[in-house]
């Protein structure tokens, strides 16, 4: 699989030169930048078939989805009551939201408002102040760009999950505050007061590794158990997913008390 999207990326550079090209050519110029962008992700273990797929299951009728604006407010609030770590990181040749966020610190009782344009694919994780990021913090994963399976492939579609599949930090919850705060993606049970993390998957910087990181089972580990369906608990807990459910333009990502 590797090799045929590496040889479609290859052709791709042939058309980069050429003054018109054909429908098929910018079809597969569009479907070689997806597969580009999968193949150069960033490290932590995702979602698979969430938000950063270049195809994501739709979670509404697809013919449904409208237009949405050029640019996306992505809201990050920290309800925590103590300051977080945060680090942002996209996928490669994909463009930066506003400021080109890389690591920072978002005190208690504030909030990132990042501006998102078409065609961005990333994730941010979110570690309490003090701790380190490595790779086993809590995700919030997205992407606001065409999608090949819609009935519109112009469209840009709002793709969003929280993901444990790394691991466990805080809680986050992500919604649609323009369509009635619409619950999206996440889960809010800060699943260090109903669980014990085993002493083999803390990593000693407030995060608790998923033993189910890279596995194929088909259900969540004891520690993620009460987050199954809401944020990605192991890498195909899809219901966990939001595709094209708020194109108003605001998704807002709460982090709640952790550790």
């Amino acid at each position: 699989m590797v090799s045929t999207a590496l040889s479609i990326i290859s052709v791709t550079g042939c058309f980069i030169g050429q003054a018109v090209a054909s429908p098929l050519e910018h079809e597969a110029t569009k479907v070689a930048a997806r597969i580009r962008n999968v193949l150069t992700a960033v490290s932590w273990p995702t979602a698979s078939g969430g938000a950063l797929d270049p195809s994501p299951s739709f979670t509404v009728n697809p013919a449904q989805i409208s237009e949405g604006p050029d640019i996306m407010t992505l809201e990050v609030v920290n309800s925590a009551g103590y300051g977080l770590s945060t680090t942002h990181d996209r996928n490669k040749d994909t463009p930066a939201p506003s400021g080109d966020p890389k690591s920072g610190v978002l005190p208690a009782g504030s909030t990132d408002r990042l501006q998102i344009p078409r065609g961005w694919a990333g994730k941010i994780a979110i570690n309490k102040q003090g701790y380190a990021i490595g790779e086993d913090e809590s995700l919030i994963e997205g992407s606001f760009d065409p999608q090949d399976t819609a009935p519109d492939p112009d469209v840009a579609i709002v793709a969003i999950n929280v993901s444990f599949v790394a691991g466990f930090s805080l809680p986050i919850v992500c919604t649609c505050p323009l369509e009635g705060n619409k619950y999206l993606s996440g889960c809010w049970e800060n699943l260090w007061t109903l669980n014990t993390c085993p002493s083999e998957d803390y990593n000693g910087q407030g995060s608790c590794k998923n033993p189910n990181r890279n596995s194929s089972e088909l259900e969540a580990a004891d520690f993620f158990q009460p987050c199954q369906g809401l944020a990605y608990t192991f890498p195909k807990d899809s219901q966990a997913l939001s595709n094209g459910e708020c194109q108003s333009g605001t998704i807002r990502c709460t982090i709640y008390p952790g550790l």
